[in-house]
């Protein structure tokens, strides 16, 4: 808006109107205040301009001087970033350099990038009131994890991260948010894997090593998701896995990787098979149903409820239906592959005939299985003899 104003006001030169100036303190704290909007509204704050008063006012100023002065000394200026990840024994020292590097960049949200992997995702009313040695330290605990800024900066963290642990055996651990790039989740996660092996490092630093039955023992007592209750009985079962903890790592990732892209593979196609209706894509009996007759669909009906439904429901009913035999021709699962039906006789007895659900009345409309074929249909029986006469059954 100043640079606007001035800028307006140099090409009026003379003709200029009025006489407009803006102090340097009064620029300056309006741009502090511009920055302090942004850290509220950041920590998901309710954002209040009376409250941009007294020492508030001086606090933010000083504290935009030294974001100010850390951009100007650091623009240059090149992190070194961590060695790569090959042996998952080092995670202690990768970790401590990990925090130390994302400490140092600042992203989309103006807060160091450390922000992302936190330990607590939500900011609570006593994180954001609690007291913190530095203005970043703040940022870092309170930073809602939610908005642009954050799918921006959670996005940097997955390949700063990736680039690091690819070529060694935490990527195995990681790769199930490679399609997502979800830089919180691969952190987080072989964090969680390596809480146990940085606590047996120092066990063995310590001249107190844990047998590798009781590592993997203990990391499958932590599990508690049901899901992987039969994946927990095999490693048990499988003395390979049962003696090597990080062969029981990564055998449990793998696996719930795996169930993760094929249920992720089985909605996606149960949505296809849901999508597809009766009387083709969008129709209005998708699925069988009739948006505009809730309750009403093509499933059978017992005697008691077909003898409760109205002309007019019924009357729909036998049109869904319909709509879905038609459908099942058109894959080839419809009476166009199986209309006829051979009934032949030895001995004199009499025919067996197919009991043809549209012979009946309405009421009894209920007990017809809707796959088979249409409502109306012909079953063409071989001639058979019968005191002489060939049969014909329609």
């Amino acid at each position: 808006m100043i640079k606007n104003v001035r800028e307006t006001r140099r090409i009026q030169g003379a003709q200029a109107q009025g006489n407009i100036t803006f102090p340097f303190l009064a620029i300056r704290q309006l741009t502090a205040m511009r920055c302090w909007a942004a850290e509220v509204l950041g920590a998901g704050r309710p954002l209040n301009p009376g409250h941009f008063i007294g020492a508030l006012i001086t606090t933010a100023v000083l504290q935009y001087s030294l974001d100010a002065m850390r951009t100007s000394t650091t623009e240059d200026e090149v992190v070194d970033k961590p060695k790569e990840l090959t042996d998952l024994s080092k995670w202690e020292t990768f970790w401590e350099q990990w925090k130390t590097y994302t400490e140092r960049l600042h992203g989309a949200a103006k807060c160091p990038l450390t922000s992302i992997f936190r330990d607590h995702e939500q900011v609570t009313n006593a994180i954001h009131m609690a007291n913190y040695p530095n203005h970043d330290t703040r940022l870092i605990k309170t930073t809602t994890l939610t908005g642009p800024w954050y799918e921006l900066d959670n996005h940097r963290i997955y390949d700063e991260f990736k680039a690091l642990v690819l070529k060694g055996p935490g990527w195995s651990f990681i790769k199930a948010f490679d399609h997502t790039k979800d830089g919180r989740g691969a952190v987080l996660t072989l964090r969680h894997v390596e809480v146990h092996q940085g606590a047996h490092n120092t066990l063995l630093d310590l001249n107190k090593p844990v047998p590798e039955t009781k590592k993997v023992t203990d990391f499958l007592a932590g599990i508690t998701d049901p899901c992987l209750s039969n994946a927990k009985d095999l490693i048990l079962g499988d003395a390979q896995k049962l003696q090597d903890f990080e062969s029981c790592q990564q055998y449990l990732m793998t696996l719930v990787y795996n169930k993760t892209t094929q249920e992720k593979h089985e909605r996606q196609v149960s949505g296809v098979c849901q999508a597809k209706t009766a009387g083709g894509w969008g129709h209005k009996n998708e699925g069988g149903k009739d948006p505009q007759a809730p309750g009403i669909t093509a499933r059978t009906y017992s005697q008691e409820e077909w003898s409760k439904l109205t002309n007019d429901k019924r009357a729909k009913i036998k049109e869904l239906r319909k709509a879905q035999k038609a459908s099942n021709r058109g894959r080839g699962n419809g009476p166009d592959t199986r209309n006829t039906l051979a009934v032949q006789q030895d001995g004199g007895q009499s025919d067996q005939s197919h009991d043809d659900p549209a012979s009946k009345g309405d009421d009894d409309e209920h007990s017809r299985d809707t796959s088979d074929g249409d409502d109306n249909h012909t079953l063409t029986c071989p001639p058979t003899r019968r005191s002489g006469k060939s049969v014909r059954r329609s």
